[in-house]
């Protein structure tokens, strides 16, 4: 398994308001890592039998949302 260690501040750190922001090149490192970290939990979610999704909660159309904003 591969891992994706990057050092990225949490997304409210990241605010405007935030005084000291990240700096230039993390946050396409970090952007680069949250898409890879989500192209991941999508395939494991896309492995699962149908049921194993209906057990915690999901369908197989809800699998993109749930991955990028998690589940309401």
């Amino acid at each position: 398994m591969v891992d994706l260690s990057v050092s990225c501040p949490t997304r409210e750190a990241c605010a405007p308001e935030a005084t000291a922001g990240p700096s230039w090149w993390t946050r396409p490192a970090c952007a680069i890592a949250d898409e890879y970290r989500v192209r991941r939990a999508s395939r494991e979610l896309h492995g699962l039998r149908e049921r194993m999704l209906r057990d915690v909660g999901l369908d197989p159309g809800g699998i993109p949302y749930a991955v990028r904003f998690g589940r309401e």
